[in-house]
């Protein structure tokens, strides 16, 4: 049948580049969080590691592990994408996630309280582990970092300072440092983001419930969680369009779904991150857009 025919179709071009009909060429990147999941990455065709979690790392240890033993763990996990860009997200817990060795305290909202960097600058050791592994294996992978829940550019600053400094400890030069934009006011102050990141993550899941004020996880919230109204779409363009020169990628459901796809991408957005399994599939969608005529669509 014509499914499974499209789906052989994908399969087999899956390392070929994806490029939109009017010739516009988009990076396809996957969301990790384990050497499987990489492992999965590698055979998907995908041009890179768009979001590596480390969650499931901090989780499943004991108590807080040594920069050398993440290092291990990354470098592991990062061996089959071989010379692929990677992003590192650092520890993006609070909200749903907590660590028992932390002894965080209880927050009555914790979605709106110490979730990503928030807490990372709460808990510097925890910060500073992340950094020198990270620093450690950028000596043999592409890595590039992404710090999570950003709000103010400062924290971007804070941020590249501890960074510059354990890289000049260890003689290297600092990998490239980047911010998720998935807060409000990140995503209405992204110029400002640009001038301290190098490159920006638009976390859609996150910047959907934080705008529409609706719970990703509540099935009671169906009417107001739109990751695809034009509200987003909008705000989508508007962070692509202040990024200037600074990359920007999208991740998150969004882009997955081959019904808004090409909204994203006449956007302004050239990089998504995605599901590995996705990957095939939706690098085939986007050789069948054409942007030039949907961005025609709009003006009239």
């Amino acid at each position: 049948n014509s499914h499974r025919r499209r789906l052989s179709l994908a399969w087999k071009s899956r390392f070929e580049n994806a490029q939109t009909i009017d010739g516009k060429a988009i990076t396809v990147m996957a969301n990790v969080g384990s050497r499987d999941d990489v492992v999965h990455t590698a055979e998907s065709g995908a041009d890179g590691i768009g979001l590596f979690r480390t969650e499931g790392f901090f989780l499943a240890a004991k108590a807080l592990p040594t920069a050398e033993e993440y290092s291990r763990f990354l470098s592991d996990s990062l061996e089959p994408i071989g010379d692929k860009p990677i992003n590192l997200r650092l520890l993006d817990i609070g909200g749903d996630k907590n660590i028992p060795y932390l002894s965080l305290p209880f927050e009555l909202n914790p979605f709106l309280g110490r979730r990503g960097v928030r807490l990372l600058f709460d808990y510097p050791e925890l910060l500073s582990v992340q950094l020198e592994a990270m620093v450690s294996v950028s000596r043999d992978f592409r890595v590039r970092i992404l710090i999570p829940m950003v709000t103010f550019a400062e924290e971007i600053a804070r941020i590249r300072k501890m960074l510059n400094k354990i890289s000049k400890k260890h003689h290297q030069e600092p990998p490239p440092l980047g911010a998720m934009v998935e807060t409000p006011a990140a995503a209405l102050d992204t110029k400002s983001l640009s001038r301290q990141a190098d490159f920006l993550c638009i976390g859609t899941n996150d910047l959907t419930q934080y705008v529409m004020a609706s719970d990703r996880e509540s099935a009671l919230m169906g009417n107001y969680f739109k990751d695809d109204h034009p509200i987003m779409l909008n705000l989508i363009r508007a962070i692509a369009r202040n990024a200037g020169k600074v990359p920007v990628t999208l991740c998150g459901e969004l882009a997955v779904r081959h019904e808004s796809l090409g909204a994203v991408l006449a956007n302004g957005i050239t990089s998504i991150s995605i599901a590995p399994p996705s990957i095939p599939e939706i690098k085939n969608s986007i050789r069948n857009i054409n942007l030039l005529l949907k961005t025609r669509k709009k003006r009239t």
